[in-house]
């Protein structure tokens, strides 16, 4: 025997969101972001990105979060050019940044002397 409603719309299911579980992953999401741009500059021989040249890296949509990122965090991320110079917008490591990836590396060789 079937169930009838009458002819009503069968009641959507409510879903409540976990804000706590939503915190976490976007937190999780930020220093992977940072790290992969991080890298992606890293691997450019100028060490920058022009900003055009990002979408043919992490694809259209992923751009739009990484454009967040690097306004989000001017303290890792340097952005230079723009209208004010007629070139082309870049961005770059800031100074701080390209200590501390210079420093990371140090480690890193050390550690490999150390386990190697």
């Amino acid at each position: 025997m079937h169930k009838t409603n009458g002819g009503r719309k069968p009641k959507k299911k409510i879903y409540h969101r976990v804000h706590e579980l939503d915190r976490v992953m976007e937190l999780q999401k930020k220093p992977s972001l940072i790290l992969q741009l991080k890298s992606i500059i890293q691997s450019r021989k100028s060490e920058s990105l022009l900003l055009r040249d990002l979408e043919k890296e992490v694809g259209f949509v992923q751009k739009w979060n990484y454009m967040a990122v690097i306004e989000k965090y001017p303290s890792i991320f340097f952005v230079t050019g723009g209208k004010s110079d007629m070139s082309p917008t870049a961005v770059m490591l800031s100074e701080k940044a390209k200590k501390t990836a210079a420093l990371e590396a140090e480690v890193r060789g050390a550690n490999g002397t150390l386990f190697g």
